[in-house]
């Protein structure tokens, strides 16, 4: 997605200006969201099954950061809402307890740049690209 593609390298960028200033970074993400209420820029972002919440906490673990925030808890107006609902259940409440313990774990990410391309298979592991080009 090029909204994960976007805070990938968005990341990057603001995790080594924040270590090289001392000072702490933090990364957000988001399941996906749409605006969807009357008036809105009908902007969408998939939540697709649970994968972009998931990439988003990929590419946020990726850049080590000290705090991780979620967008949003309950924007039910937005679409991007965690609690849970009839829609969804308690699933993402549950991605968010086991990507949350992964982070704190320090598990290793796989997939840095949430490209769907592993780091060990992938030529650009720092640059979101596409699967049939090795992530590149």
């Amino acid at each position: 997605s090029l909204a994960i593609g976007d805070a990938a390298q968005q990341y990057k960028a603001a995790s080594l200006l924040a270590r090289i200033q001392g000072v702490l970074f933090a990364a957000t993400v988001t399941p996906g969201f749409e605006e969807g209420f009357k008036g809105a820029s009908d902007l969408l972002v998939d939540r697709a099954n649970g994968e972009t919440y998931r990439s988003f906490w990929r590419v946020a673990r990726a850049r080590d950061p000290q705090w991780i925030l979620i967008t949003s808890f309950n924007e039910w107006h937005e679409g991007s809402e965690i609690e849970p609902s009839v829609e969804f259940g308690t699933f993402y409440l549950e991605l968010t307890a086991e990507e949350a313990a992964a982070w704190k774990a320090g598990e290793p990410v796989d997939d840095r740049d949430g490209d769907g391309v592993p780091d060990a298979k992938d030529y650009c592991p720092d640059y979101p690209g596409k699967q049939e080009t090795n992530g590149c």
